[in-house]
């Protein structure tokens, strides 16, 4: 079940993914007041490609920003991602919680 897709071209870092993380029972933004978020994607081979600090950019809406590194982006194709969030406590848990954001990186003219 994809949640969110984005696309991008094979080595843009930009624009950044923005994400709203809401909870699966209410559809209610998650509250992230002293939490922390990562970024995790990986390819259909299931090896991770990205594992890094994400950006909570309003904590009582829940929402997050990951800011794409060069290698992020580097190579096309399809990828899951999602956000780990680690709340004081610590509790973990993933977002979204069915299903992944689908992240396609298209091939650019260059790459021809």
């Amino acid at each position: 079940m994809t949640i969110y897709r984005r696309t991008l071209k094979r080595n843009d870092t930009g624009p950044a993914l923005r994400v709203q993380l809401r909870s699966k029972d209410t559809g209610a933004p998650i509250s992230l007041g002293g939490a922390t978020a990562k970024f995790l994607m990986c390819g259909v081979d299931g090896v991770l490609k990205v594992n890094a600090s994400a950006v909570i950019e309003d904590a009582v809406d829940g929402l997050i920003r990951y800011d794409w590194q060069a290698d992020d982006t580097d190579t096309a194709g399809e990828f899951d991602g999602e956000v780990e969030v680690t709340f004081a406590g610590p509790r973990v848990e993933t977002y979204p919680q069915n299903g992944y954001i689908q992240i396609v990186i298209d091939s650019d003219l260059d790459d021809a």
